[in-house]
């Protein structure tokens, strides 16, 4: 990705022409992008990743369009000259929309408050969603496969012991995922498959959420949008935003306090929140993302797999917790 936007790319949208000043978002432009200040205003362009075929651009951007519509929880896309919500260049496809004033921060541990607008938001995300028109299909990463659920691992396994392979602590860390997936039955496998799906955010953490004195401002990056159960993203959430630090009690107050918002802005059955733990922990269990190649393979993917594994530590020691305040329902408030 470019230090600057394609100046072939501004010039599809009359907002961004004679741009007066662009500014790259972090040092990682290809995650973030840019900022576009104009006569018009100030605007983010960004290109999408390049494993992003065009056709899920597009999908990806007319969600995120209909969310800021619906709820106004989610920045403006803006069409470009013809009227599209995503700009071809080169191969690559861009998304530009309103800038969103704040700070998106994934290291912040939250207080009390913002735990509570993150679950609201979350909830609201979930309901806006549901109404969504826009058909994303589902994607592997939240599927499980029956048949074989240990088909990826095994694949994953495979290449790490190759002769040559540099990643001894990547094969222990496959040989436990597998070991700890192969205790997992089909049939409580099957059950999952049966929960009520909908349209998910995919990413929902506090890199993704702009926030402003511990209040809720936006939610951006719709890239991962997919079907799946909302209550396996409710953990999800959970397990990013609210960080087990600090102490039981102070721990307990903001997991309540994410729960008791989110069931406030959205209701779910009272079986899907029984098994959104297990649910979580299945799926996290059976997906090898990160830890899947050998050759190539970045150190950063490799931590980045590594440290997903390691959520299931968190999710033993806190997981019934969570699944106890759950049962409470809106009784939580």
């Amino acid at each position: 990705m470019p230090d600057d936007p394609p100046p072939a790319v501004l010039a599809q949208y009359p907002q961004l022409r004679g741009a007066a000043t662009i500014q790259a978002l972090s040092p990682d432009a290809a995650a973030t992008g840019w900022l576009v200040r104009s006569r018009q205003g100030r605007f983010t362009v960004r290109g999408f990743p390049r494993h992003l075929d065009h056709g899920r651009a597009h999908r990806v951007a007319a969600v995120q369009q209909h969310v800021a519509q619906s709820s106004s929880l989610a920045p403006t896309v803006i069409g470009n000259e013809d009227g599209n919500l995503v700009t071809s260049h080169q191969g690559s496809a861009f998304i530009a929309a309103e800038h969103i004033e704040g700070t998106c921060d994934p290291q912040v541990v939250p207080r009390r408050r913002l735990c509570e607008d993150l679950g609201r938001t979350l909830g609201l995300l979930h309901r806006c969603l549901r109404a969504c028109p826009i058909v994303v299909a589902p994607t592997a990463r939240t599927q499980v496969n029956t048949d074989d659920p240990v088909a990826g691992i095994r694949a994953a396994l495979h290449h790490h012991q190759l002769p040559g392979c540099p990643h001894p602590q990547i094969r222990q860390t496959l040989a436990k995922k597998l070991r700890r997936a192969q205790r997992l039955s089909r049939a409580r496998l099957a059950r999952y498959d049966t929960l009520p799906h909908a349209l998910i955010h995919g990413d929902f953490h506090l890199g993704n959420v702009v926030t402003v004195k511990d209040r809720v401002v936006a939610v951006i990056d719709f890239d991962l949008v997919r079907w799946a159960p909302p209550g396996y993203e409710l953990v999800r959430g959970l397990l990013y935003c609210v960080k087990p630090t600090g102490g039981p009690n102070v721990f307990e107050e903001r997991l309540r306090a994410f729960l008791a918002s989110y069931l406030s802005a959205h209701s779910l059955a009272p079986e899907e929140l029984a098994s959104m733990v297990g649910l979580f922990e299945a799926v996290q269990t059976l997906d090898a993302h990160g830890l899947d190649r050998c050759a190539n393979a970045s150190d950063a993917l490799l931590r980045f797999g590594q440290a997903r594994f390691a959520l299931l530590n968190w999710l033993d020691r806190h997981g019934p917790l969570i699944t106890a305040l759950a049962s409470q329902g809106t009784a939580l408030t």
